[in-house]
């Protein structure tokens, strides 16, 4: 795990312990029961104290974890590529403690709510801790551990220092965690120059940075119940073709967060089939903003690459081919009937083959060409099993039911409405540390993260740009009116995000639209500075490059502009839309709309653009200046 992800998780079990007291300190106040036995009143009290002073050290930890910059490539807890999902066994206690500890106070205090609304019932309603004396003597001691354990962790020098203080010094995974990920990414197949030949020719698209990035990216407090389902448990256990869970798909809305669950997947398949050299796992991740991923040839290319890494003999198989392409001089290059019967010759060495592919929604033509070629290998080979993961669209069912019939089994996935207000508590401690933020009033924070939970269909997608909208364009005394005004869904918010732009000054906007335009069909993306050339000798009204000492656009001008529509790599320089949904929103805008075609996304405009660039580029002006 990066020292970033660390930092957030700490951030959101500061907002659990926030919530945590504040419920608890309800139980303690005299309005709400005069005549508690003071002695109880006493106990809820030391309750409230202990998780508050918890809070205060966790708020310290999270300031000392901010300060630390080790390189992402320096192994935290991080095993081959692939990241822990959690953080030391005892703040996950801790998280789970608070949290049962805030939902059993928060179902007492809504009964009493409802009951103070009964005429016949209100003189009798009262408030009452529902914990024994014995019960809370233990919940404090708990507390109390957990002090004296993040006290401990205070003089941490490093991230390393302070992740194993938890621990007293042992490394908090065992080895076999680190056998799982070495082999199933790392391969099963001795190393070797020619191997490695062989397998970089063919892995035309890098699958295992998504899935790395995802998993690192993934909350620490992220659970699925979903994997426990008899279907999927199935699929990943034992299945065989003749299951009606031999294939897979599962289908949830946009920015649920169905990528992450993939990964998870993926990785719990690899777990599980540890020491089974008879299963292969291979995935495949379709990008919106790569073509590659869901072009049929670099897709096939690179799992045949993911799978001979798994079986000295498969990896025998691929090498032959190689060597045939590579006899003839590689003029003959691998094509996709080839390809599959090679394929299917290394699937025989295995007992089963799972595959698991997210995004072909994401693809154009709602993914066909991709969702034709995955169910043509799964029904070529008695034991390839399929999971696929995407939005529902009807294309896709037909493909898939049209090939499997009732080997198929859907499921519907949905975001957990408890992860959901822990992702957005954590979003919104991230903005509470700015000096300008709005969330720095407690009551109105809750209130925001209450909302997520209220929502129709909730997303990640749509807490994160709510959130985002709010901390840039909320005020104190319009927060709460602006939380409970919101759109309930990701269009509306786009849409509120449009009309922002449409105030800013002309230069601004015309900055904004461009960048979209650019970001939206470059291929490879481009990094800031290419892009900040770009716009600089585009011609965008306002910005006149002979009257610049510099003659580019500053990269935090764009960023700033375009808010929660564009986004930088982690560990990169690209920059590039946030999301397939705003390059669909985009794309969707009607062009004689007279209040949003400017932002309505199409090659030819990019096209436009970038001619109106290069002709100011290779204007002899900027090479020499004027005569």
């Amino acid at each position: 795990m990066e020292p970033a992800e660390v930092v957030d998780s700490l951030r959101g079990l500061v907002a659990v312990a926030d919530n945590a007291f504040r419920s608890t300190y309800d139980f303690a106040k005299d309005k709400i029961d005069p005549f508690m036995d003071i002695k109880r009143r006493d106990e809820i009290r030391r309750v409230a104290t202990e998780i508050q002073d918890l809070a205060g050290l966790l708020h310290r930890l999270t300031l000392v974890a901010s300060t630390f910059d080790e390189d992402y490539n320096q192994v935290l807890d991080d095993v081959y590529g692939l990241r822990s999902p959690k953080l030391p066994q005892q703040l996950f206690t801790c998280r789970q403690t608070l949290i049962k500890l805030e939902a059993s106070l928060s179902r007492r205090k809504l009964t009493y709510d409802v009951v103070k609304q009964e005429e016949d019932l209100k003189s009798r309603a009262k408030l009452r801790w529902p914990f024994t004396t014995a019960w809370t003597v233990d919940l404090v001691q708990e507390i109390g551990q957990h002090k004296e354990a993040v006290t401990r962790a205070l003089p941490s020098n490093s991230m390393n220092e302070l992740l194993q203080s938890f621990s007293k010094g042992k490394d908090r995974h065992s080895p076999n965690r680190r056998e799982v990920i070495r082999r199933f990414v790392m391969g099963r197949c001795r190393y070797s120059k020619e191997n490695s030949t062989v397998t970089s020719f063919f892995a035309r698209v890098d699958h295992l940075e998504v899935l790395t990035r995802t998993v690192s990216k993934r909350t620490n407090w992220t659970e699925y119940e979903m994997l426990e389902h008899e279907p999927i448990r199935r699929w990943i256990d034992h299945g065989n073709y003749n299951d009606k869970s031999s294939h897979l798909w599962i289908t949830g809305g946009p920015g649920a967060g169905k990528t992450t669950f993939a990964a998870t997947l993926i990785e719990t398949a690899m777990h599980i089939h540890y020491s089974d050299q008879a299963t292969a796992v291979i995935f495949a991740f379709c990008r919106f903003s790569d073509p590659r991923s869901y072009e049929c040839f670099f897709s096939l290319s690179t799992l045949l690459a993911q799978i001979a890494v798994q079986h000295p003999s498969a990896m025998t198989t691929l090498g032959k081919y190689y060597s045939e392409l590579r006899t003839r001089r590689l003029v003959e290059i691998p094509t996709i009937e080839r390809m599959k019967a090679v394929f299917f010759a290394m699937t025989k060495v295995f007992r089963q083959i799972l595959c698991v592919v997210d995004g072909v929604d994401e693809c154009p033509d709602e993914g066909d060409a991709v969702t034709q070629l995955m169910a043509s290998l799964a029904s070529g080979s008695g034991n390839f099993r399929l999971a696929m993961v995407s939005r529902y669209r009807q294309r896709i069912e037909t493909t898939l039911k049209g090939s499997f019939g009732e080997a198929l089994c859907c499921k519907e996935f949905e975001p957990d409405r408890n992860q959901l207000e822990m992702f957005a508590a954590t979003e919104i401690e991230k903005m509470a540390m700015g000096a300008n933020s709005v969330f720095h009033n407690l009551q109105l924070k809750d209130n925001v993260i209450q909302s997520f939970g209220r929502v129709n269909n909730p997303s990640f997608r749509f807490a994160s740009c709510s959130i985002e909208y709010i901390a840039r364009y909320a005020t104190t005394q319009n927060l709460h009116e602006m939380s409970e005004t919101l759109p309930q869904n990701l269009e509306g918010i786009y849409k509120l995000t449009l009309q922002r732009f449409n105030e800013q000054p002309a230069s601004t906007k015309a900055l904004i639209q461009s960048a979209l335009q650019l970001t939206a069909f470059s291929d490879p993306p481009l990094t800031s500075h290419e892009l900040c050339q770009a716009l600089s000798v585009a011609g965008i009204p306002g910005l006149d490059a002979d009257e610049l000492q510099y003659p580019e656009v500053d990269e935090n001008e764009i960023t700033d502009s375009c808010g929660i529509f564009l986004t930088k790599a982690t560990h990169g320089e690209e920059l590039g839309l946030a999301h397939h949904t705003i390059k669909e929103f985009l794309e969707q805008i009607d062009p004689t709309d007279s209040e949003f075609a400017g932002y309505h996304l199409s090659k030819s405009r990019t096209r436009r653009l970038l001619g109106g660039g290069d002709y100011h580029f290779i204007d002899m002006r900027l090479w020499f200046g004027p005569d």
